[in-house]
């Protein structure tokens, strides 16, 4: 009997399990994964990037989350040491319409109270990126770049040591209500199939959120459309930018931008591109680099000088499409289908890796203050 189970061990889960153990430490809490190895999906397949909670509105989960987990991850890193940096974050706009759409950005994050921004001039913008093309820019102080193998291992590690139990290569199955517990089937590779009771349960599945509700027969399931981010390394300019470069977003997407890594290495990435069928499938490139250079030339015309190569793919489970408008993380209980204290989070794209040291406390306030 458990008093709490968490499905997925990527930053998410990592991140929820870490903080219930750490504040109950009386419960007993187990945090499964379908892989023989923390955080080996979407978790590590991204830019690394610190966000500062610039974009979304106001109300959303996406603003909210993302200011309190930006404080919470800096703080966090610090004390245990992990490799980060707090870069800064120039977005560039390149004609009038575009200088229009960075003062409405701009004004949305100082009514959000973001801390660190700053409209810049084309001048001041050259001064710290001479390499970059603008009419003018906005400035991120919060933003930033993080190790996020080395966070995801300090979180399972601190986990454990407040003792948390981890199944790796171990798959949700099935569960049904008894009272008010939920009893759940669990099937691993060395076990075969076993039989668990729980209080409560987080789904952090990540790009299989839909797939576990589905499976346990919930009705209300949100669809889910998987989109890859391919990104491409740029050979020979390592250390030629200090700052993250993004152009402007257009409703449903940041941009192709140039980040940097902790090594000083420079990517270009990711693009978005929907696939037909929701399968979780990083091998295949289906975008090509011409169109990467040509992404980022208007506002870093010496990419031409540079050799650009494949460096990695990324899947985000996007609870729109590339016809619709930007939707927010859902996180909600299936109360609606008799789940209560089942809590599932759907569609944790960007920015849930900066969002996500304020997932545990969130669902803390929201689902369960009120049942213990």
């Amino acid at each position: 009997m458990f008093d709490l189970v968490i499905i997925g061990a990527g930053v998410s889960g990592l991140s929820t399990a870490s903080y219930f153990a750490s504040k109950y430490k009386k419960w007993q809490i187990l945090l499964i994964e379908k892989s023989s190895h923390h955080g080996r999906g979407i978790s590590s397949r991204n830019s690394e990037v610190i966000h500062a909670g610039i974009y979304y509105p106001k109300k959303w989960l996406k603003s909210r989350l993302c200011l309190e987990g930006n404080n919470l991850l800096y703080s966090f890193l610090e004390k245990y040491g992990i490799p980060h940096k707090k870069t800064g974050k120039i977005i560039v706009a390149g004609n009038d319409q575009q200088e229009t759409a960075i003062k409405k950005i701009y004004s949305n994050a100082v009514s959000k109270n973001v801390n660190g921004l700053e409209l810049m001039t084309q001048n001041q913008v050259r001064m710290l990126e001479p390499d970059v093309k603008c009419k003018m820019g906005m400035y991120s102080s919060e933003s930033g770049i993080l190790s996020t193998e080395r966070y995801m291992d300090v979180l399972l590690s601190i986990y454990k040591g407040d003792g948390g139990y981890y199944l790796p290569e171990t798959e949700f199955k099935s569960v049904n209500n008894s009272g008010n517990k939920m009893n759940v089937t669990l099937h691993s590779g060395q076990d075969g199939e076993s039989q668990i009771a729980t209080k409560y349960l987080i789904n952090a599945g990540g790009l299989n959120a839909t797939s576990i509700s589905e499976n346990a027969g919930f009705t209300q399931v949100p669809n889910v459309y998987y989109c890859k981010g391919h990104y491409f390394k740029v050979h020979g300019v390592r250390n030629s930018f200090s700052h993250l470069i993004y152009p402007v977003p257009d409703k449903t997407y940041l941009g192709t931008h140039v980040t940097i890594d902790l090594q000083g290495e420079i990517k270009l990435g990711p693009d978005a591109v929907y696939m037909e069928n929701n399968i979780e499938d990083y091998s295949e490139y289906l975008s090509e680099k011409s169109s990467f250079i040509e992404s980022v030339k208007g506002f870093w015309p010496k990419i031409d000088n540079y050799e650009v190569v494949e460096d990695m793919i990324g899947i985000r489970p996007k609870l729109y499409s590339n016809d619709m408008n930007a939707k927010d993380f859902i996180i909600r209980d299936e109360a609606e289908d008799g789940y209560p204290n089942w809590i599932s989070m759907y569609g944790i794209e960007s920015p849930g890796l900066t969002a996500s040291m304020a997932f545990g406390p969130y669902i803390d306030r929201e689902f369960f203050s009120n049942t213990r």
